[in-house]
Order: C-alpha cells, then structure tokens, then sequence
C-alpha cells in the first residue's frame, strides 16, 4: 500500500477566516468603545502618576532651599 503525503500540520488545520481578514474586520462599536475607554484611563493614571512624582519634587526643593537658608544663616550670624 502507498503511504499517502500530507503536509505539516494539514490534519489539524481547520477552515476560518485568515488573521489578514481577522485584522480588517470593523469592531463592533462597544468593543471600540470600551478600548478607547481603558486607553483613557490609562493615560489618567500616568498624569495622576507624574503630577504626584512632580510634587514631591517640589516638595523636596522646597526642603533643601530651607535647609540652605538656615546654614546660610548659621554662616552670617558666626
């Protein structure tokens, strides 16, 4: 008996749409939607983020120029 040739993966590979189709295929509108949505959020958080981590900046700066005038001042006043 001949022993039939199949390529790689034929017996597993099923029928469907290609990723290529997949890819162009429209969203529906609550999927678009609701990514857009956690895009948003998602920017929020990094401004929430980078306004705190800019406060404490400030803050920091605000502490060492005290602690410059005070030494500054201990300086004159000997």
């Amino acid at each position: 008996m001949p022993v039939e040739k199949h390529p790689i993966g034929a017996r597993h590979a099923e029928s469907g749409p290609s990723v290529l189709a997949l890819l162009k295929t429209p969203l529906a509108p609550e999927v678009v939607r609701y990514t857009l949505e956690q895009k948003i959020e998602g920017y929020r958080e990094q401004i929430a983020t980078t306004e705190l981590a800019l406060t404490k900046q400030r803050n920091r700066r605000d502490d060492l120029l005290r602690q410059l005038a005070v030494e500054e001042a201990k300086d004159q006043t000997e």
